[in-house]
């Protein structure tokens, strides 16, 4: 990297990688690798063609990574007006949008993001689950489950749009109806703690107890383990050198 030879890293990188996949050392080298490749082309990018919209989406991307919502999402924009095809941005607007300061505005102007992303790329699974999220949260189940079906029919191995589906069901007092997406999401995603949640509801009023209790168990187990491994990393960033912990299971 020093002589500017990052082809070569990678390719060292990968042989040991391949050889020692698991080594603390491989991987502490490739992180910083990574990121390093990352700040050269980000330089490249931001110096040899900084009216781009790669430039934009780029600045967006670190304006977003540092919380200053409203400015990533001016960023993107101007990045769709050079480029109004570009795909998966009016999500990310959108999804910007919800999780900034709350107005009354927000969720039509979220929808109009998502709706707008449909239009780009009509296959857009992730734009039919967020106006199904909208949806659901305005208590329209049948917009909302219109939305997650299209989500789910576009991408069958989306397991959020399964359990969407199946929350929707949930809270519109179909708990039979809810079964089979919530099953389908925890097949597709075994660690998925809503799911394995919605689903014991689910269970629990059909009559299915044993089911019931045995996915709620589930639920509790990965909801403990990630606040753990959350916690641990938390403590192994503050260290001052690397930690030598391992992380809990």
């Amino acid at each position: 990297m020093k002589l500017n030879q990052g082809d070569k890293a990678v390719a060292m990188l990968e042989a040991l990688d391949r050889d020692f996949p698991n080594d603390p050392d491989v991987l502490y080298m490739g992180i910083h690798l990574y990121t390093d490749l990352g700040r050269v082309y980000s330089h490249r990018l931001l110096t040899t063609a900084p009216g781009s919209f790669q430039a934009h989406e780029l600045n967006a991307e670190l304006l977003e990574e540092n919380g200053k919502l409203a400015e990533a999402v001016t960023e993107y924009r101007m990045a769709l007006a050079l480029n109004p095809h570009l795909p998966g941005i009016h999500i990310k607007v959108g999804l910007l949008l919800l999780a900034g300061e709350s107005k009354t505005t927000t969720f039509a102007e979220a929808r109009r993001e998502f709706e707008q992303e449909l239009k780009v790329n009509p296959g857009s699974a992730p734009a039919y689950y967020e106006l199904g999220e909208l949806a659901l949260k305005s208590r329209d189940f049948t917009g909302a489950a219109q939305s997650f079906e299209r989500a789910a029919a576009l991408d069958p191995g989306f397991a959020a749009a399964f359990a969407g589906l199946g929350k929707c069901s949930l809270l519109a007092g179909h708990p039979l109806d809810a079964v089979k997406p919530l099953e389908t999401a925890v097949r597709l995603q075994p660690d998925y703690e809503e799911a394995h949640y919605q689903l014991s509801l689910a269970y629990r009023r059909t009559g299915r107890s044993g089911e019931a209790d045995r996915e709620l168990a589930a639920y509790h187990r990965l909801h403990d383990k990630r606040v753990r491994t959350n916690a641990f990393v938390r403590e192994e960033m503050s260290r001052p050198a690397s930690g030598s912990g391992v992380p809990p299971n």
